[in-house]
């Protein structure tokens, strides 16, 4: 969980939820990017309904695998977010995270620069679309109980993801492990900030770091 940020989308529709299986492209009448391809990722500690506190570092952690092809310890990214102040039941606001992964780094990479992207469909798709960026971290705003992509939210939290490709039924979001199907009216009715990050990587190793 994230814990300072403000809802951006005010509706007071319900958002059309799906299964949070990924939707095939091959006979979809409009385009599609699958990025990476549907798999799974390590949880590094974030995972529903339990140590969902994580989900800033295992959004960034998740992000450095499919960017840059680092496949982190999830021991060391761990320790890290537990140094950055965090815990199963706190999470970190947005400055903590990018401070600490700007002056610490995450596995071993160092944060050069988070860009805020607007959050509308046509950006996301854009912004997917762009060998420059091909995959963000963005914060959606969960509500207790809600449904995000197949699976009951047991709390009312602001929730980090990686944003890694797109359907024309709706973003595909890094998760829990999973690599989950949004329909756009869902991310339109919860997605808060979204960004594209740059970073540079560290002299250190991770051994040194763990």
């Amino acid at each position: 969980m994230a814990s300072d940020e403000t809802g951006s989308y005010n509706s007071n529709q319900i958002a059309i939820q799906n299964s949070g299986i990924p939707v095939s492209c091959i006979k979809a009448p409009m385009k599609c990017n699958l990025g990476p391809g549907i798999q799974s990722y390590p949880t590094f500690g974030n995972m529903a309904p339990v140590g969902l506190g994580s989900c800033t570092f295992a959004a960034v952690a998740n992000w450095e695998e499919i960017a840059l092809g680092l496949h982190a310890d999830p021991v060391v990214v761990s320790k890290q977010f537990n140094a950055a102040g965090g815990t199963a039941n706190l999470g970190l606001t947005t400055d903590q995270v990018f401070n600490y992964w700007r002056t610490f780094g995450v596995a071993g990479v160092f944060l050069q620069e988070a860009t805020t992207i607007p959050v509308d469909p046509v950006n996301v798709q854009r912004s997917i679309d762009d060998t420059s960026t091909r995959v963000l971290i963005a914060s959606l705003n969960l509500a207790k109980n809600q449904n995000f992509a197949g699976t009951t939210n047991p709390n009312s939290s602001y929730h980090w993801v990686v944003v890694s490709g797109y359907t024309p039924q709706g973003p595909l979001v890094i998760s829990w492990g999973h690599t989950l199907q949004m329909t756009w009216q869902q991310w339109n009715f919860e997605a808060v900030t979204m960004w594209k990050i740059e970073t540079g990587n560290s002299l250190k190793s991770l051994k040194a770091e763990s």
